[in-house]
């Protein structure tokens, strides 16, 4: 059975982080990756957001796109949020020259090439911190999902 929509705009987030990935190394050597430590720290991002992505995505549509490595991404994502002292570039950089583009193709052939819809990232009222003198902010969890860390909103 196709993902919900929820799970599609799961996996469009992680093809678009993949891409992501692509375009900011698609012309470095592991040298030039090493030594820039903005686009280090760019690229490191994304497979965090493919893993998180990854790790919400529903059992039904983990089963229904079974090529996936969905484990690996996701222990990738734990690493990179949680041992970030032990990262090795290396191994940074042959995830993305040897499993970046058959995922990008993975979730392209599963139909996660386009957007979610607007439907999906309607808006959200997201409280004021008590630590802010801000008021309430209105955001679409598409393009500010940063603003629930430090609300507690549910999610599905």
């Amino acid at each position: 059975m196709p993902p919900d929509s929820k799970d599609m705009a799961r996996l469009w987030d992680m093809l678009d982080a993949a891409r992501t990935v692509v375009a900011f190394t698609n012309s470095l050597r592991f040298e030039d990756f090493v030594n820039d430590r903005k686009t280090r720290n760019a690229v490191e991002r994304n497979p965090e957001i493919i893993g998180e992505a990854a790790r919400n995505v529903s059992d039904a549509t983990r089963e229904w796109l079974n090529v996936v490595p969905w484990r690996s991404i996701i222990g990738l994502r734990n690493v990179l949020a949680h041992e970030y002292g032990d990262i090795r570039q290396e191994i940074i950089w042959a995830v993305i020259q040897d499993k970046i583009t058959p995922l990008i193709q993975q979730l392209e052939s599963a139909g996660a090439d386009a957007p979610p819809s607007a439907a999906h990232c309607q808006l959200t009222p997201i409280p004021a911190s008590p630590l802010s003198t801000s008021r309430a902010a209105t955001v679409s969890p598409c393009t500010a999902r940063a603003a629930t860390l430090w609300t507690k909103t549910p999610t599905n």
